[in-house]
């Protein structure tokens, strides 16, 4: 019967293992990009940054949205503002990040009397409005009238 030496199996267990090791050391990795410290002497540096996100998404980007808001002008102009209200609430759960959607039910609270509530409900739609210069205006006239209507609101 041939039976190997131990140390010879410890041996061998031994290169195997700092061979793996090595051939670990062997791997080549990216480049770390690091910034230039001069900006204006980048020539022939490749950019790495990712291109910048639009600072300002469309206020209503959910069509479903649009269309809600559609339906609640026309319940207003019936004459059926509740019924109004109730489809933009219906929309702040489809799509609660549209301050249209906010200001449109901010101005219907605004026409029932209920200006803490349309103060409120404007406050958020400014809050969501960014960049977009029609729906602040928009917002800064709704908390206005509120105030203006109501002295308790701030």
């Amino acid at each position: 019967m041939n039976r190997r030496h131990p140390r010879a199996r410890s041996l061998l267990i031994a290169v195997s293992a700092a061979c793996l090791l090595l051939s670990f050391g062997c791997v080549r990795r990216p480049p770390i990009a690091t910034p230039h410290p001069y900006p204006d002497q980048q020539q022939g540096i490749e950019q790495t940054q990712k291109p910048a996100r639009p600072v300002h998404q469309p206020a209503s980007e959910n069509a479903l949205a649009k269309e809600i808001r559609r339906q609640a002008r026309d319940l207003v102009r019936q004459g059926r503002p509740e019924a109004a209200a109730q489809a933009l609430e219906r929309g702040l759960r489809i799509a609660p990040k549209d301050g249209w959607l906010w200001a449109d039910l901010a101005e219907i609270r605004l026409k029932q009397g209920r200006f803490g509530q349309a103060a409120t409900m404007a406050r958020k739609a400014y809050a969501l409005a960014r960049n977009n210069p029609a729906l602040r205006d928009r917002t800064r006239q709704i908390i206005q009238a509120a105030r203006e209507k109501n002295s308790s609101i701030r």
